[in-house]
């Protein structure tokens, strides 16, 4: 079970002590023969709802599991070595983007990692497709600067970041974006627009045109 449920299921269950220790300390304070008879019943049914809850949860759980198994199966399946005779450039400073090298391995593109440094002395391609993370952070004027070259002269430019992410969008040039790409759904969306070499803000955010560039 991953962290979302337990931390659900433990504060299902500290409402749960919390009703049950107040209603220990009510029937001490107050005794009284109906009210026990009442706070018996109440407890039962608390008892039997948290049950219930829990299998929920369980069930919801596998679910999810078996959800993110197929997602990764269709995406590792559909994608094979469908970019191949592509480059995707990725511009990155670190190593953070190690699966989504890897990832997009699977379909066939030749992969390049660069530094903004390096980037000055790139050519455009239109079967190039330049592919860059965003981060909280503005992108630096160099580097935007870079970007527009690389539009203007016919290169394909891709933006990417996870669902943590709340990057600005605007002064962005025309491009390929992909919120979520840490989910399989993201890396799904990504696939699909390099292939149809789609244009816009695609994924699982209420802003963008919708899930997958099709």
């Amino acid at each position: 079970m991953n962290f979302g449920f337990r931390y659900h299921l433990a504060s299902l269950m500290a409402v749960f002590l919390s009703l049950i220790l107040g209603i220990l300390i009510g029937g001490a304070l107050f005794p009284d023969n109906a009210l026990v008879e009442e706070q018996d019943q109440l407890i039962s049914n608390l008892e039997e709802y948290f049950v219930q809850m829990q299998e929920e949860l369980q069930l919801l759980n596998t679910q999810l599991t078996v959800s993110d198994s197929a997602w990764s199966e269709l995406r590792d399946n559909l994608f094979k070595s469908r970019l191949m005779g592509k480059t995707i450039i990725m511009i990155a400073e670190n190593s953070q983007d190690d699966y989504l090298v890897e990832m997009l391995s699977l379909t066939g593109a030749e992969m390049k990692v660069i530094t903004s440094e390096v980037l000055p002395l790139v050519v455009p391609d239109e079967e190039v497709f330049f592919l860059t993370r965003l981060s909280n952070e503005e992108l630096t004027t160099n580097l935007l600067d870079e970007i527009n070259r690389i539009v203007e002269n016919g290169g394909n430019m891709v933006f990417v970041w996870d669902t943590t992410i709340k990057p600005s969008l605007q002064g962005l040039p025309l491009s390929l974006q992909i919120d979520g790409v840490d989910t399989k759904i993201g890396q799904i969306a990504l696939v699909l627009g390099l292939l149809t070499k789609g244009k816009g803000h695609y994924g699982m955010h209420k802003e963008s045109k919708g899930l997958f560039p099709l």
